[in-house]
């Protein structure tokens, strides 16, 4: 089973949820001003004013895969990473993990909050976002044992709780890829408790 590779925590930076049930890892930190915090109300949506449509689509997908009723996933749209909020809306918790390159000689900007989570808890949610993060964690879709496909260019790879998906853009994760992906997320979910 592939696992993810050690990585140097002080690398990785996190933004999000304290205590993830799933975390998307990504290749590029937003633009985030000094004082944004997660926790902050309206924090995501200053995130997508400072950043622009490209974080909008990603804050929708991941709204989207995390909503435990998919008609919800505008509702919880706003506070999708808030630690401290109440989540009335249904939702998993999930936290966004930024994997620089290799060629990165710069920490990330100091208002990302680094977390020391077990990045192995078997009950969280691993979703890989695109090749270039495969790539950046030296994994590749050939060493998933499961494959879901819409067609020869939309797939998800998948093993556990460790998912290889699509960058989080609708031209390249449609909604039906998402439905797919949310049926194998939830129901690992649901057989947990």
């Amino acid at each position: 089973m592939p696992s993810l590779p050690i990585i140097n925590l002080t690398s990785v930076q996190f933004i999000g949820h304290q205590s993830p049930e799933v975390i998307f890892y990504l290749p590029n930190a937003p633009i985030l001003t000094h004082d944004w915090q997660a926790d902050d109300l309206g924090s995501v949506d200053k995130l997508i004013a400072d950043n622009g449509n490209h974080w909008r689509k990603i804050i929708v997908i991941a709204s989207k895969l995390v909503a435990i009723n998919l008609s919800n996933w505008r509702e919880i749209k706003p506070n999708l990473l808030s630690s401290s909020i109440r989540n009335t809306s249904g939702h998993l918790k999930c936290a966004l993990a930024i994997v620089p390159s290799p060629s990165d000689n710069h920490p990330l900007s100091t208002n990302l909050n680094s977390y020391h989570n077990d990045k192995n808890n078997p009950q969280v949610w691993h979703i890989i976002c695109g090749l270039e993060t495969l790539k950046r964690l030296g994994l590749q879709s050939q060493q998933f044992d499961n494959k879901v496909s819409l067609n020869q260019q939309q797939s998800l790879y998948y093993q556990e709780k460790l998912m290889f998906t699509p960058y989080l853009d609708y031209r390249q994760f449609p909604n039906n890829l998402i439905e797919l992906a949310r049926d194998i997320i939830h129901a690992t979910q649901c057989q947990k408790g």
